[in-house]
């Protein structure tokens, strides 16, 4: 990304003293830590239990939506990480409201000034992918768009005479979480629930492509606040 600072492996490798360091996508070591999970590490969502040696998935919304998938071979002493950049695809709308979204999310990714949108790059874009709808920003995304369409509800959030007392700039995907499952913000909890929808349908998606019987992992900051 052109904000980014440079960095090299090979000069922290240096300058640290350390035999080898290598960077690798989040969602690689991701990969790499599902592999070293005990029992006690993890919650299971239904009673399906992984196939020994099969392929596996990770999925998990946090600044991004990131996905790594992998697979063993039979010839192989342990599994093979491969990251993936699947949050960049497509949003792939389902209804006349998921077509609204999308339409909204055009104007709102080149005009909000929320500090999430500013910090992931604020401007015209020429396609909505997944990640713009289902990650960290995009919960206050959702958030402006069911506080139009729903203008007979609550604000909580914004009211000055609350607890909360944000300007919409303000308003971080954090906020709208708390709200929804703390306080029962209908508003918010609008906003949970089509995230959780669309990261439901994002995560099946990748599970038909890839066939992961080997097991799907959810994780990301998001996920875990939900």
């Amino acid at each position: 990304m052109s904000n980014w600072a440079e960095v090299s492996g090979d000069h922290l490798q240096t300058a640290c003293n350390i035999d080898k360091f290598v960077f690798v996508n989040d969602f690689a070591a991701a990969g790499h830590g599902i592999c070293k999970l005990e029992p006690s590490h993890y919650h299971e969502l239904n009673e399906n239990k992984p196939v020994k040696d099969q392929p596996k998935i990770v999925i998990g919304p946090g600044t991004g939506l990131g996905q790594a998938y992998l697979t063993k071979s039979k010839f192989a002493p342990c599994y093979e990480v491969f990251p993936s950049e699947g949050g960049h695809a497509e949003f792939s709308p389902r209804s006349d409201e998921d077509l609204e979204l999308m339409k909204f999310a055009y104007t709102y990714l080149k005009e909000s000034d929320n500090i999430e949108n500013v910090s992931v790059g604020k401007g015209e874009v020429s396609r909505v992918s997944v990640q713009r709808v289902c990650a960290g920003p995009g919960v206050p995304l959702l958030y402006e768009f069911y506080k139009s369409n729903n203008p007979e509800l609550a604000k909580i959030l914004e009211d000055q005479d609350g607890k909360y007392k944000l300007k919409t700039q303000e308003i971080r995907s954090a906020h709208v979480i708390e709200a929804a499952l703390q306080h029962n913000d209908p508003l918010c909890m609008i906003v949970v629930k089509k995230f959780v929808e669309i990261f439901a349908v994002e995560t099946g998606d990748f599970a038909l492509k890839a066939l992961p019987l080997g097991g799907v992992y959810i994780c990301g900051g998001v996920a875990d606040g939900i």
